[in-house]
């Protein structure tokens, strides 16, 4: 009998935008998620890493988690989860051996001993789960070297992985289907990579010749835009929510496919659009404009109010305008739409009208610390709280 199976990613649990929550919007996805796999009779469930937005998830997060594997149907064969690099590979591990009594396998960190990525489902799949991991733990090393070689060694780094995993279930599992995972940026070769990822390797995206033919379907995490880099069998689900206003153009899905007698089946397998639980909004407009249209908004019954980014059509009269700005649309949200989130607030004229400011000097922890600050809260740092930085720093000097 065919196996049919699910391929998700990047979840993001505890992710926020701006101290905006989207911890009910990841709720509502893995309630749907449950319904998905119960209506697809779903017997493997794949979750290619970034469970968790943080190392160290919030209590609820982790509840929202560990709800969603406690409820999963007991006729599920199989559920796979592979860290990420935004997980903690220890912690998403810790209740391995009770996951593991409900047909639930996790793989944190790279096992020394390799076979142990292979998940073996009665003979029929057998999946290579390889969670994220550096180069640097591969033995690529980068001293003395041009990114042109440390891309070379690194490419081959994960090839041999992934080939030596193909060759140990082969061996084994001669007559089963064989699944790789993944959470990595992979790219076709000689195809410009148009789709955002962030640095986690150094060389960038890695070619889709990684994956050696033996596996019949490639699932991959750590790109939030759904796509299939080789055309075939090489697929990235996305992030089934849109985590920032960079992603306003990416249409969160799920994958199903089936596999049998070593094999996939079919067209090989199916997109399912994930439902908007709630929208990123871009309102534009002069101040009084953007005063009505917030006043006029409106969005579907079912979905959360939106979070809403506003740019304001004027010129700023001073630099710490944004910041003013922001608050003053704030206080008119809380007077006349309580229940709407607002992000973040610009200046359309900021960039044109104002002259460019010198680049930050990113080489003093001083001036990272500010920033960083600025980024997280929205304001600069107290006089006060940059005394403590700098006795905390002449203390390190101190030590080093």
């Amino acid at each position: 009998m065919p196996l049919r199976c699910l391929h998700t990613a990047d979840w993001h649990l505890g992710a926020e935008l701006k101290g905006v929550s989207r911890l009910e919007e990841q709720e509502r996805f893995l309630q749907w998620l449950l319904e998905v796999i119960e209506e697809e009779r779903i017997e493997v469930l794949l979750i290619a890493g970034d469970v968790f937005e943080h190392a160290h998830p919030s209590a609820t997060s982790q509840t929202a988690y560990y709800r969603f594997l406690a409820s999963l149907p007991k006729r599920l064969r199989a559920t796979i989860v592979i860290a990420g690099n935004h997980d903690s590979a220890l912690r998403l591990e810790a209740p391995k051996e009770i996951l593991e009594s409900l047909r639930i396998h996790v793989v944190g960190e790279l096992p020394k001993e390799r076979e142990q990525c292979l998940i073996n489902i009665d003979e029929q799949l057998v999946v290579a789960a390889v969670p994220y991991v550096s180069e640097y733990r591969l033995g690529v090393r980068i001293t003395g070297s041009s990114s042109t070689e440390v891309a070379s060694r690194s490419q081959r780094a994960f090839q041999q992985l992934y080939t030596e995993l193909a060759e140990l279930a082969e061996e084994r599992f001669p007559d089963a289907a064989l699944v790789a995972m993944g959470h990595l940026p992979c790219a076709a070769p000689g195809v410009a990579h148009r789709h955002q990822y962030r640095p986690v390797f150094l060389q960038g995206a890695l070619p889709t010749s990684i994956f050696d033919e033996r596996y019949c379907y490639v699932a991959l995490g750590h790109l939030h835009q759904a796509h299939t880099p080789d055309g075939h069998r090489v697929h990235y689900p996305g992030s089934p929510l849109q985590l920032n206003y960079s992603e306003l153009d990416h249409d969160p899905q799920v994958i199903c496919f089936e596999v049998d007698q070593g094999k996939l089946l079919g067209a090989g397998y199916r997109w399912l659009q994930v439902p908007r639980f709630r929208s990123l909004l871009e309102l534009e407009g002069t101040r009084q404009e953007l005063e009505i249209q917030l006043e006029s908004l409106q969005w579907p019954e079912q979905q959360l109010p939106p979070i809403l980014y506003l740019k304001l059509d004027e010129a700023p009269a001073e630099r710490s305008q944004p910041l003013a700005l922001l608050r003053d649309f704030d206080e008119l949200r809380r007077a006349i739409r309580p229940e709407l989130n607002i992000a973040a607030c610009k200046l359309k004229e900021l960039v044109q009208t104002q002259p460019q400011a010198p680049a930050p000097d990113l080489s003093q922890p001083r001036e990272v610390f500010r920033l960083l600050y600025q980024h997280k809260k929205g304001s600069e740092p107290s006089e006060q709280l940059m005394a403590l930085f700098d006795q905390a720093e002449a203390s390190a000097k101190q030590c080093s």
